[in-house]
């Protein structure tokens, strides 16, 4: 938990061959959001779990956000 409550957690995919990093979003966030949008985790994956009618599976980020920010 966090101040805004659950908090925050953005995952993304690295297009391929892209030098950018967790650090580097975390930063140009920073830098170019106000406080309050800026996530509290950043989690590159290497492509988003689908449902079986091709839909982005939320619910398992939602469940992998809430331990990522529990611990």
């Amino acid at each position: 938990t966090t101040r805004r409550g659950m908090g925050v957690v953005v995952y993304y995919v690295a297009a391929r061959g892209a030098d950018i990093g967790e650090e580097d979003l975390m930063r140009h966030c920073r830098d170019t959001l106000p406080g309050h949008a800026v996530p509290d985790r950043i989690v590159q994956i290497d492509a988003f779990q689908r449902l079986a009618s091709g839909k982005t599976d939320l619910r398992s980020y939602k469940d992998k956000a809430t331990e990522l920010l529990a611990g």
